[in-house]
């Protein structure tokens, strides 16, 4: 009793006390349970070593990977360096490491791939968004994409498209048990197909000079997701800033559904155009390898009876946006968006961009389609290992 009376009466003191206590079971605990799971993964890679030495004509895996080391305000490359490089050399695949210098490299780097057995990509969004980009715009990407599988090593800030990648397959408490796990597929070499989502300019023109963009996860487009990528980088404020932010700009109008094709069987995607909070919203969403519903949202623009049913779907759309907020490619680049908005406010020519994968790009009317099993991604579940004899490290 004596305790908690002195405890009462100092109890600011035992507040602060009891606070840093607390915390610092908690890190030990999350700790802990890190560096099991990094033991326990390296044990792991090397029985694979191990399985390797013992045949000597055993191919080795040649794995090229491709780091960001700006990411994550550069602490990628120390995350690699520490979390993922070990699991590599333990499991004794040849590594050959490249860090970007610029952005954009890793589309170049990816339309010359060759020689390896599979591509990992340290870093975040923008970067696995370049770089599938880039192996998708090769000629040969058929072949390219069946014969170099890539693996997504969440080094990023994000991490959405890794998250979208693996969210049937890894379970993790924090980023360090994420990169672990995720190199752990390249390791075991588990892989998986996944569509993509193809996006080509409408006008003929446009298409001549543009190349297609590819997104792995969603294309979305509208006054919501424009001000909610204004507002990301205010991490600990933006859930009080986006309402506010939303509230004082004026409402949009949604992009006019020209044309949906179906054809079953083929792949399942979700196309939503309508109202967000009272904010127009258009977004296509790659909804995996589950069967769902298309929905056009609450203010529905087109609205097909054949698509009651819950069924696989292939998705062709001609998406075309209202000619007062578009603004051409050409004019961009050669910055002329004053002549080309002079009817229309500064705002308009803001809110004027798609977000594929999370990443900006220049809006206006589009052709969206579907390609089934475009990418072999290095994903699945968690591999188990019995050895094929026991062996007591007690007697070494």
């Amino acid at each position: 009793m004596s305790l908690f009376k002195l405890m009462a009466r100092n109890w600011k003191s035992s507040t602060l006390y009891l606070s840093v206590t607390c915390g610092g079971l908690a890190f030990y605990y999350d700790y802990t349970l890190t560096h099991d799971v990094m033991r326990n993964s390296c044990k792991k890679a090397a029985y694979y070593g191990e399985e390797r030495l013992s045949d000597p004509n055993a191919p080795v895996r040649h794995i090229t990977v491709i780091l960001n080391p700006v990411a994550n305000q550069r602490k990628s490359k120390k995350l690699y360096t520490k979390w993922v490089e070990p699991l590599f050399h333990l499991a004794g695949i040849k590594v050959s490491l490249v860090e970007t210098e610029r952005a954009g490299q890793e589309y170049n780097l990816m339309e010359i791939m060759s020689n390896c057995d599979g591509v990992a990509i340290v870093g975040g969004d923008g970067t696995i968004h370049e770089a599938i980009n880039g192996l998708l715009s090769r000629p040969d990407y058929k072949k390219a994409a069946e014969t170099i599988p890539i693996g997504l090593i969440p080094a990023g800030q994000n991490n959405s498209i890794a998250r979208y990648v693996h969210q049937n397959h890894i379970y993790y408490r924090n980023q360090k048990e994420f990169l672990i796990q995720a190199t752990m597929r390249l390791v075991d070499s588990c892989t998986q197909k996944f569509d993509v989502i193809k996006i080509e300019p409408l006008d003929s023109e446009l298409k001549q000079q543009q190349k297609p963009i590819y997104a792995l996860r969603d294309l979305r487009y509208g006054l919501y997701q424009n001000n909610f990528y204004k507002v990301s980088g205010y991490a600990f404020y933006q859930k009080y800033i986006k309402p506010l932010w939303l509230r004082i700009k004026p409402n949009g109008k949604p992009p006019k559904i020209e044309k949906i094709e179906y054809t079953d069987p083929a792949s399942l995607k979700s196309i939503t155009v309508g109202n967000v909070d009272g904010v127009t919203d258009f977004r296509a969403c790659m909804m995996g390898h589950k069967k769902v519903r298309l929905s056009l949202g609450r203010n529905r623009e087109y609205n097909p009876s054949d698509v009651t049913e819950t069924k696989d779907v292939r998705l062709n759309l001609v998406a075309e946006l209202d000619e007062k907020m578009k603004l051409s490619a050409t004019e961009h680049d050669e910055g002329k968006e004053e002549e080309a908005s002079k009817d229309n406010s500064k705002e308009k020519v803001d809110e004027d961009k798609f977000l594929i994968d999370g990443q900006p790009s220049q809006a206006h009317s589009v052709v969206i389609s579907a390609i089934d099993n475009a990418l072999t991604i290095f994903t699945g579940p968690h591999k188990i290992i019995i050895p094929k004899k026991a062996v007591d490290y007690r007697a070494r």
